[in-house]
């Protein structure tokens, strides 16, 4: 499809709307010298922290009539250098911004020349998921030429006006690994709200104790603003992965899978039954994930569960058709607990393995203490110093929609990024040593 080319033109009042972590605007959109798409996008931090912009947190990709899409190289260039693609120059360093300030980019598509867009897709990736906007370009008339006023949200959930709608983000064509088979099946691919923007993020009020807040009939905490932390009893999710060695980052997903009712029940009744010991708890844990029926497991534990589950929990879960193990491992954790004769060491040692995970294909790089932007919007990290001990941290900022919420920890799992290491789900209880 043929196009003339056009110069930039101004397409916005310049007001910015909050759009994921950032607000933004589109100022200036069209063609440059060579023919070549540009745009310039206005960013502000509304935040209440400091935080930096780099290429990757915006991405902005062109559609035409027939659905041929050109996106931007993934560069931010400085606004002040106008003129053709090769003049352009690049900011290569992150842009820092306290909370109120803005700065101004450039991003280019080198290889637009001759192409009619009308749409123009923006991915704001600072956040998993990314929050996604479509704008009709057809003409060059960004937003239908009403301003910034006519851009939507770009909020998950949320339709502007004026033209703009939003999206499916573009698909991920990294190497997923399989999901995890079983009961349980939360994995890597679930934690979609982990935020990297925010890894040299540290709230600048003083942290205090969790348990300090008022609980809830769950067990959980109900949320007020501020700093929190909490030694939680974390609990192995299945049989067969590598402990935590220190060096690996996790990150926020919900727990899901068939027993995950179950699961959460567990963890949710073990605060009211102090008696039990969380290896009792986790024994049962590893026996409701692997498989097993409950009156396999031995008189003192079939008594444990008696006092952890329903009645129809435990009656569903003894009716459950017997399956082949999902591992080797499981299959040694399943002659471990029947009969309720070997010690929880001889248990332990089957499904929680030594050493240093390696990575496989889903794997990604997470950092040690990243933070998980939580849907009830409250930010959220884990620190587990052992599978059995997790040091979770907890920044309500002030004002948000997270205050007044729970925080439940029997639906938090810490999901490695390395996938062959322990999923880690939390309990209300503490972890005293």
């Amino acid at each position: 499809m043929a196009s003339a080319a056009l110069e930039m033109q101004r397409v916005s009042t310049g007001q910015l709307q909050r759009f994921g972590l950032y607000s933004m605007a589109i100022e200036e959109f069209g063609t440059g010298p060579d023919g070549h798409f540009q745009v310039v996008i206005a960013v502000r931090n509304d935040t209440e922290n400091r935080a930096g912009l780099v290429a990757s947190h915006l991405d902005l990709t062109l559609v035409d009539a027939d659905g041929e899409a050109k996106r931007s190289w993934g560069d931010l260039f400085k606004v002040k250098v106008s003129g053709p693609y090769s003049s352009l120059q690049i900011h290569n360093e992150t842009l820092w911004m306290e909370p109120g300030d803005q700065v101004r980019v450039r991003l280019a598509f080198p290889d637009s020349k001759g192409f009619v867009p009308v749409k123009m897709r923006l991915a704001e990736r600072a956040l998993h998921p990314p929050s996604v906007v479509s704008f009709d370009v057809n003409g060059h008339n960004v937003g239908g030429g009403g301003g910034a006023g006519d851009q939507g949200s770009g909020d998950s959930g949320n339709t502007g006006n004026g033209g703009t709608q939003n999206d499916t983000p573009p698909a991920n064509n990294a190497p997923q690994a399989p999901k995890p088979a079983g009961q349980i099946t939360t994995s890597l691919q679930d934690a979609k709200w982990e935020a990297p923007n925010m890894d040299a993020f540290k709230p600048k009020v003083a942290k205090q104790p969790m348990l300090g807040l008022q609980r809830t009939p769950n067990g959980g905490f109900v949320l007020q603003p501020g700093y929190y932390e909490f030694n939680a009893q974390s609990y192995s999710l299945t049989a067969g992965e590598t402990g935590p060695s220190g060096r690996e980052g996790y990150v926020y997903a919900p727990l899901q899978g068939p027993a995950e009712d179950v699961v959460a029940t567990l963890l949710r009744n073990s605060l009211n039954h102090p008696e039990i010991s969380q290896k009792e708890v986790q024994a049962l844990i590893w026996a409701v994930v692997a498989g097993m029926r409950i009156d396999q497991l031995g008189s003192q534990r079939m008594a444990t569960a008696a006092k952890l589950l329903t009645r129809p929990q435990i009656r569903a879960l003894n009716d459950r058709p017997e399956t082949a193990p999902t591992s080797h491992a499981e299959g040694e954790v399943r002659r471990l607990l029947a009969g309720g004769t070997a010690s929880f060491a001889e248990v332990e040692a089957a499904a929680v393995y030594r050493g240093w995970a390696a990575g496989g294909p889903g794997s990604r790089n997470v950092p040690a203490g990243r933070w998980s932007f939580h849907p009830d919007g409250y930010f959220v990290r884990y620190f587990p110093k052992r599978y059995d001990h997790t040091v979770v941290e907890v920044w309500v900022p002030n004002g948000g929609q997270a205050v007044g919420k729970e925080f439940d920890p029997a639906t938090h799992v810490a999901v490695p990024g390395v996938n062959s290491s322990q999923r880690l789900v939390q309990s209300g209880r503490q972890r005293t040593n």
